[in-house]
């Protein structure tokens, strides 16, 4: 239900900065669902610059955080504009006819208001239906500053014309500036990641250089943080547990971008690396470029590309290059013959979008009633015998094609032992293009309460499908494989012996 709308002082306090913390946010709140009186607010700002400027400095209003929400009905407060003007305009003169100077008044943060033009007209078309799983609500910031009113125009020198046609009204959107350092990509949208806060659970991190973080399902970071090049320090990580996969941007000198875990430090300059902790460990896996790790009470150690370092009491400090590792095909499927394979129970065979060197692909189908979109299926070919026993070391690999319509992909299989699904979302995707992806199978969880529930080793799995997380979108698969990949024997994962 919308609070009634504050008296004309409050508008008058709000501007000035003279309301306490609690009513600054309880009159912000109000201005989120009053749309008159957002309106009124809006030319006050206006009102207050041209007075700015005819009769110098007046206290600035305080930021004011506003998120997006639909249009209220109109209602009262179309009067709170009238009044608040005249008491500026006598504060303002009061100001000047000052004899004696007055301390200085620390100026507030200055912002700008940034009027958001209307849409261009286009077509209307049916809005991507929502995700249907739990969303967290998106924050929208933007830069303001108070703008002086546009002069008066002067008197008329043509014939008068007609009024044009009423446009759409332009919202002003009010928040505050410098707050954000990255984007969080979910599967319900993304959100700003502000300066110092945390990131738990599956998502991506985007920041503004191009540096891409995905977290994994268990990960955990406590804090994300600019330290603007102190102690050489750029943007700093503080990773508790779980799994990061980083695609970082070169950084810029002395700003190097700092990943710290219980275990130690990894200090980037700009690569591609895979960075793991575990209660026992930290396991740096570099694929491009080079990375510093190291450890308290250790000499750092610089690892390379095709190599990787485990910082972890009683292990040696020191790169060691990948291990050979040993791939077992379980099944793969290319479609080159133009037939569907027996295995397959939802699936279409055709040319789909070229590519050079391929020649058929499965398209995903569409079943009525379904909350999903395109998908592809494949079961056991006797009952009871399964498709595949489970085991840590599977992965799932294949290249798709999903249209713009699709914005995730849910890989999913059947335990028949626990009788429930186990999957992970891929989020994302690319929109009209070839896609390569490998996801590891113990990466695979419980939906809902059972999240935390996995696949367990030799268990028999009947099904595995494919599909997008949204009604109606279009989805195309090739190269399907299944393999054991691991290192060769006498090797442990963290590189102990």
């Amino acid at each position: 239900m919308k609070s009634p709308c504050p008296e004309e002082e409050t508008w008058l306090a709000l501007y000035s900065g003279e309301l306490d913390e609690a009513r600054t946010e309880q009159s912000a709140a109000h201005l989120q669902e009053c749309t008159p009186c957002q309106d009124e607010f809006d030319r006050l700002c206006r009102l207050g610059a041209g007075l700015r400027g005819a009769f110098g400095e007046i206290p600035r209003a305080r930021a004011i955080r506003r998120r997006r929400l639909p249009p209220p009905a109109r209602g009262s407060g179309r009067r709170v504009l009238t009044l608040v003007a005249a008491a500026l305009l006598v504060a303002a003169v009061g100001l000047v006819l000052r004899a004696r100077p007055s301390t200085p008044v620390t100026a507030a943060p200055v912002f700008q208001v940034a009027e958001v033009p209307p849409p261009p007209d286009r077509p209307s078309s049916p809005s991507a239906p929502a995700f249907p799983r739990e969303q967290r609500p998106i924050d929208d910031f933007t830069t303001t500053k108070f703008l002086p009113s546009p002069a008066p125009p002067g008197p008329a020198t043509e014939p008068e014309l007609p009024p044009p046609a009423p446009a759409e009204p332009r919202r002003t959107q009010l928040t505050i500036a410098g707050v954000s350092i990255a984007t969080v990509e979910r599967p319900g949208g993304s959100q700003p990641l502000l300066d110092g806060q945390g990131v738990k659970g599956r998502g991506v991190v985007h920041f503004a250089d191009g540096t891409r973080m995905d977290l994994s399902e268990k990960t955990s970071i406590a804090r994300i943080s600019d330290r603007g090049g102190a102690s050489g320090t750029g943007i700093a990580v503080e990773l508790a547990e779980g799994t990061l996969a980083i695609e970082a941007a070169h950084q810029p000198t002395g700003r190097a971008m700092v990943i710290a875990t219980p275990h130690g430090e990894a200090r980037i300059l700009g690569t591609t690396l895979r960075l793991s902790v575990d209660p026992d460990s930290t396991r740096l896996d570099v694929l491009e470029g080079k990375v510093r790790l190291s450890r308290p009470g250790a000499a750092a150690t610089d690892v390379i590309g095709g190599h990787f370092a485990v910082a972890a009491e009683g292990v040696e400090l020191a790169p060691r290059p990948h291990p050979r590792m040993v791939v077992e095909p379980v099944f793969r499927f290319s479609f080159e013959d133009g037939k569907l394979p027996r295995a397959f129970t939802a699936g279409i065979v055709e040319r789909g979008p070229e590519r050079s060197g391929s020649r058929f692909s499965l398209a995903g189908v569409l079943d009525p009633g379904s909350t999903a979109g395109g998908r592809v299926a494949l079961s056991e070919l006797q009952a009871g015998k399964g498709l595949f026993p489970y085991s840590e070391d599977l992965v799932l690999s294949f290249d798709y094609w999903a249209d713009d319509a699709v914005r995730t992909l849910d890989l999913l299989v059947w335990s028949r032992a626990q009788q429930i699904s186990f999957g992970t979302t891929v989020w994302e995707t690319p929109r009209e293009q070839w896609v390569h992806i490998a996801v590891p199978l113990r990466d695979f969880g419980g939906g809902g309460p059972d999240r935390a529930l996995h696949l367990r080793p030799g268990e028999s799995v009947p099904t595995l499908w494919i599909q997008t997380g949204q009604t109606g979108g279009k989805l195309v698969v090739d190269n399907l494989e299944l393999a054991r990949i691991y290192g060769p024997p006498g090797k442990a994962k963290d590189g102990r012996r």
